[in-house]
């Protein structure tokens, strides 16, 4: 087996990530504030100090002089105090509280090699079949989903096996075609079970654990995984087992869980490194990136996305690239560099789009939404949202559409639309509901609905800390 390195973990936020792919984490941030106004408020409380302290001062016949210093030090802090109101009045919109983003969303996939093909009944090395075959696992390994389904097609036009059937479903996860992927899977599944093969069930299992992280049903995910674990470790196949670990750490950091999914991703590292597969090892080490700016720890976060990319671009792997760039955009938003942060997430949409990502470009525009909201650019913000929801949508990413939901409730809210944030917040708790979610993001839409109740129902306006922290998505510290 070997893995295909075009799916690497987000989104996010994700953790953050802001999957997002297509999932997400909450990350508490602080106020925007203009610097300027900050300094310039700081200088008028002191000019308005010294010049109350000079006239109680000169009230001592020895001090007597300092009344001469009252009104300049009172004209300076006019000039300081109007000064701040101005620069107070252009600080960008923001709001107090939390923000979801989103990515990566994205599991690893394990393909079937071509020692696995040919103890399946593949055509001898000249054939047809097992060129097809090889072309389609090399494209997988390589993030070219696209161009390993027809080479995967190809292989099955040639002759039916096992091994081209489950290659063809690991591609078609990666662009987001679920229904005729679990189809495929689950049979080959059953036909691997009932062969007695465990490592091509546990690749089947794999697949569909990726599938059920597509469609944010992180528990599935997480049972799926365990169920390829064990079979990995049935046929002895450490590359196997990485993969499933890896995919368990995503749920994890999905979850919010960062100690035990860094503890994961870093067991899956050193089998990876053991077992001498680059494009795996670059994936691992773009989760622990997302992992770690979901921590706050920023630089130690980009300094990972930058190996992890440096392996991405020797190997071609332009969905890899992709994956860890939206870590690296989540990195850059809490540093509150935006532009590169924007760019980043433009850089994202373009590859997926390339190699045929649907759910990843979805995540990619809603955190890129959360950065216009930052920015203040509330009608784009909204815009983007929605198209990042109708993608998601389409492709059935259900813990994507909530997070999305509950980011664009915050921005109607601020923008007065109170029963349309409420009509987004609902469907969004909805959707946690029944995907049995119980996450930061979804605390955070029950926080946001139970504030937009208090204030339809009239009641006096809370400004404790809880309430505070329910106004939705903001920049980064």
């Amino acid at each position: 087996m070997t893995n295909a390195g075009g799916l690497p973990p987000a989104a996010g936020p994700a953790l953050p990530p802001a999957g997002e792919g297509a999932f997400g984490s909450t990350w508490r941030s602080r106020p925007g504030r203009n610097p300027w106004a900050s300094l310039v408020r700081n200088l008028a409380l002191g000019a308005s100090a010294l010049a109350f302290a000079c006239a109680g001062l000169a009230q001592w016949e020895i001090l007597a002089f300092l009344s001469q210093a009252v009104r300049p030090f009172l004209a300076a802090a006019g000039l300081f105090w109007g000064g701040f109101v101005l620069l107070r009045g252009r600080r960008r919109p923001r709001g107090r509280g939390l923000f979801t983003v989103q990515g990566p969303g994205h599991g690893l996939l394990q393909a079937v090699n071509l020692g696995g093909f040919r103890r399946l009944g593949g055509a001898l090395p000249e054939g047809n079949c097992e060129a097809a075959f090889i072309r389609a696992e090399q494209h997988l390994r390589l993030g070219r989903p696209l161009a390993a389904i027809a080479a995967a097609e190809r292989s099955l036009d040639e002759r039916e096996t096992l091994a081209a059937r489950l290659n063809l479903g690991v591609a078609l996860v990666a662009v987001a075609e679920f229904g005729r992927a679990e189809a495929l899977l689950a049979a080959a599944v059953d036909q691997a079970c009932a062969e007695d093969r465990p490592e091509l069930a546990a690749t089947a299992l794999v697949a569909l654990g990726a599938l059920r992280l597509r469609q944010g049903r992180l528990g599935e995910a997480a049972r799926r995984h365990a169920e390829a674990l064990t079979q990995f470790r049935l046929a002895d196949d450490l590359a196997g087992q990485a993969v499933a670990r890896h995919n368990l750490a995503v749920v994890l950091a999905h979850q919010g869980r960062s100690a035990p999914a860094a503890k994961l991703a870093n067991e899956a590292l050193k089998i990876h490194q053991q077992v001498g597969c680059r494009v795996a090892r670059a994936n691992a080490l773009g989760l622990l990136s997302y992992v770690a700016a979901g921590d706050d720890r920023l630089e130690e976060a980009l300094r990972l996305a930058g190996a992890a990319l440096a392996i991405h671009d020797e190997t071609g792997n332009e969905a890899g690239r992709a994956q860890v760039l939206t870590g690296v955009g989540h990195a850059r938003f809490r540093l509150g560099q935006t532009d590169a942060a924007l760019a980043a997430y433009g850089e994202v949409q373009r590859l997926l789009q390339a190699v045929g990502d649907p759910v990843g470009q979805a995540a990619a525009m809603a955190n890129e939404a959360n950065v216009r909201f930052r920015l203040g650019q509330l009608d784009d913000a909204v815009a983007t949202y929605g198209r990042a929801l109708e993608v998601q949508r389409r492709s059935g990413n259900a813990l994507g559409q909530a997070e999305t939901l509950t980011n664009m409730a915050s921005v109607l809210d601020r923008q007065g639309c109170r029963s349309e944030a409420m009509q987004a917040l609902d469907e969004a708790r909805e959707l946690y509901r029944k995907l049995g979610v119980s996450s930061r993001s979804s605390e955070a839409a029950e926080r946001l609905a139970q504030r937009l109740q208090r204030r339809a129902s009239g009641a006096p306006r809370r400004r404790d800390a809880e309430d505070r922290r329910a106004s939705g998505p903001e920049g980064p510290r």
